[in-house]
């Protein structure tokens, strides 16, 4: 990850992604990488209530920030 490189991720129904925002604003999608892979349980979703989330990387982070939407249905 470069500065100015943004991870997106998305769990909600019809639109579930995992991309990374280029500096340059477009968008790479990282399902196509070797690690990533929808027929297996690496989606996730967080729980009602308080989680714990923690950022691994093979080098110091030096700036990140993550934020949760909330999804609403509307009736």
């Amino acid at each position: 990850m470069q500065k100015g490189e943004k991870i997106l991720y998305s769990s909600k129904d019809n639109e579930l992604y995992l991309r990374k925002q280029n500096i340059d604003g477009s968008f790479e999608s990282l399902f196509k990488q070797k690690y990533i892979d929808l027929n297996k349980n690496n989606i996730f979703r967080i729980p009602k209530g308080t989680s714990e989330i923690t950022l691994f990387a093979d080098n110091n982070i030096y700036d990140a920030k993550l934020n949760i939407f909330k999804q609403y249905k509307v009736v």
